[in-house]
């Protein structure tokens, strides 16, 4: 069944299937404030693979379940880009940052910060290989600073540890 529903005040204007008036199957939502999506639903959110585009020019491109990003996914926005996995709509696990200021990350990812082992350029010639928590160099790695000086060894916190 095809169907458009919605449009009140904040309710989004959907065109496509529907399973006892449910969103289910292909279809497309608009929202007044131009949010756009277009892909799987199921049991009435946005699941499986689908393209959301929002009013100020970024878009997702990838899974989604239950209503977020989860899986593998491409986030285009004013910074830069991100492909990789996402969880709970959060970046998590394997991924690729690359930001407009010349900043690299490829490596792990938990909950939005890098984590894991990873690789981070930075537009300035600095390069960290090595372990990350929270964000930071930490654990074992090798940094190649701006000036071309080199430390390989412990971090903690981001900070030189050892």
């Amino acid at each position: 069944l095809h169907l458009k529903m919605g449009g009140g005040a904040s309710k989004p204007i959907y065109f496509g299937n529907m399973v006892d008036g449910v969103r289910h199957g292909r279809g497309r939502m608009v929202w007044k404030d131009g949010r756009r999506y277009e892909g799987e639903f199921s049991n009435g959110l946005m699941h499986g693979t689908g393209a959301l585009k929002l009013p100020n020019g970024d878009i997702y491109e990838g899974m989604w379940k239950e209503g977020t990003r989860d899986g593998k996914g491409v986030f285009k926005y004013s910074d830069g880009v991100y492909s990789g996995e996402w969880s709970n709509g959060l970046m998590h696990g394997e991924g690729i940052l690359t930001l407009k200021s010349g900043t690299v990350y490829s490596g792990g990812f938990s909950k939005h910060k890098y984590s894991g082992n990873g690789i981070l350029k930075l537009p300035n010639g600095e390069e960290y290989s090595g372990e990350f928590k929270d964000g930071l160099y930490d654990g074992h790695g090798f940094l190649t600073m701006s000036d071309g000086n080199m430390y390989d060894g412990g971090f903690k916190g981001g900070e030189l540890h050892g």
